[in-house]
């Protein structure tokens, strides 16, 4: 699982790839204490995702002094590679889709990528809620793009960054966690002070009830079993 997660040249890479002639199709995700387990248990499923990123500071440093592992915190946000990933896409003329959150958090947050960045074409866009037999109409209304950005949540974003990948020509079919939902919400969702302070975690935990029960109950657990069991 180590040897898949990458860091800034990764990223620097993949820009790379989606201004070549490369028809390659690749999907790329983020884990964190929440979903480290979850990926790696299920490693055989999820080979098909070319790599993964590490979103927050307590991976990172657990990495580190386990294995020795240096990696950069890239998350998909605007505290992290968001707003370069976008106006990378604009001014490339890259098109980009969108899929994830629920219908309202879709239209708003899409609402404002077009005011942020006027010249984005942005694609298809469907909601994160749908049916097996409906996945085949996103399939369809995302085949002329060259970016699906995807906001479900682990584990469910990551299955469908694999079929992207596997039943379409787009070029790079890449997580983003809770960003469309938290751009909806707020445009910039993290206060100064708190990107600052490297303490996301902590507005995330003090804002959302499920947050609070991931870092209560899940984070200790990661913590002992990536120690003492791993």
């Amino acid at each position: 699982m180590k040897d898949c997660i990458h860091s800034q040249e990764y990223y620097n890479s993949i820009k790379c790839h989606l201004l070549s002639n490369d028809n390659k199709s690749l999907a790329v995700s983020f884990v964190n204490p929440f979903s480290y387990y979850m990926i790696k248990d299920n490693f055989e499923k999820y080979s098909g995702l070319d790599g993964f990123f590490v979103d927050g500071a307590l991976l990172r440093t657990c990495l580190y002094f386990k294995y020795g592992t240096k990696v950069n915190r890239i998350s998909f946000d605007y505290s992290s590679i968001a707003d370069d990933f976008l106006l990378f896409c604009e001014s490339n003329k890259l098109i980009v889709s969108f899929v994830g959150a629920t219908e309202e958090e879709l239209i708003n947050a899409i609402g404002y990528f077009k005011a942020r960045y006027p010249k984005l074409i942005v694609g298809f866009s469907h909601n994160g809620y749908f049916s097996s037999s409906e996945f085949t109409h996103i399939l369809h209304g995302i085949s002329q793009s060259d970016v699906v950005i995807i906001g479900m949540g682990a584990p469910f974003q990551e299955d469908i960054a694999i079929k992207i990948k596997d039943n379409t020509n787009v070029k790079l079919a890449i997580t983003c966690g809770g960003f469309i939902t938290q751009t909806a919400m707020k445009k910039d969702y993290y206060h100064p002070l708190i990107k600052r302070m490297g303490l996301r975690w902590l507005q995330r935990m003090f804002l959302h009830k499920h947050v609070r029960n991931k870092v209560f109950c899940e984070y200790p657990r990661f913590i002992y079993r990536f120690i003492f069991v791993d």
